[in-house]
């Protein structure tokens, strides 16, 4: 017999994989629980209300997330460079791993693109922020002292944005340049391509600060 343990979970990982499908609006609570065969009456019973069912499936793909692929714990001396590569091989990790469940990204990247009231703040408090203030201390060290934030966030968004690509576009890529070329694209190679690209930019804005500075 299973657990009530057991049960909350089954009918969360239901929920996940339906809100993940069709969102919040269009997934109805009987869907959810026959899904899972329960009682519709086991939403209230474990979780209040649909909308704290869909908060806690969000949050628990974020929480999942972050225990399965953790940002490294650098030692002290790591080079900074080495750290941004890390950075990126994490994230990269985090996005096109095969061995979690796929509703998991596809319900945080649904809320990103389309926030509910409260899932998303804790979401971005909770998951996105830690992650993004680790980026920022590595770009702080990377460009010139006193490089304003907005600039170091305009930076980290275009790193995260070329990692985010691979996963938006993970359909399209073989379409467009061939299933063949497409296969090539690993995470040692995607992240060797991100990392590069992405320093080489941080170098020449510092170049084009000091020429500022210069004139």
């Amino acid at each position: 017999m299973s657990t009530p343990d057991d049960s909350r979970q089954r009918l969360l990982e239901t929920a996940g994989r339906k809100f993940a499908e069709k969102g919040f609006d269009a997934t109805n609570v009987r869907e959810i629980t026959e899904a899972a065969g329960m009682n519709v009456s086991a939403v209230n019973y474990y979780f209040r209300s649909k909308e704290e069912l869909y908060v806690e499936a969000v949050r628990h793909a974020g929480r999942t997330c972050m225990q399965l692929t953790p940002m490294p714990a650098w030692p002290q001396g790591v080079p900074t460079e080495q750290r941004l590569q890390d950075f990126i091989r994490t994230f990269l990790l985090r996005l096109l791993r095969d061995d979690v469940p796929a509703w998991h990204r596809h319900l945080i990247m649904r809320e990103v693109a389309d926030p509910r009231p409260g899932a998303c703040e804790e979401l971005v408090r909770d998951f996105i922020r830690p992650s993004f203030e680790t980026l920022r201390d590595i770009l702080c060290e990377l460009t010139p002292p006193g490089a304003p934030p907005d600039t170091l966030h305009l930076i980290g968004a275009s790193v995260v944005g070329q990692c985010l690509h691979y996963h938006h576009c993970r359909h399209v890529m073989p379409l467009l340049f061939g299933a063949e070329e497409y296969a090539r694209y690993d995470l040692d190679r995607l992240t060797d391509h991100i990392w590069r690209f992405s320093h080489a930019a941080v170098r020449g804005l510092a170049r084009e600060s000091g020429k500022g500075e210069r004139r």
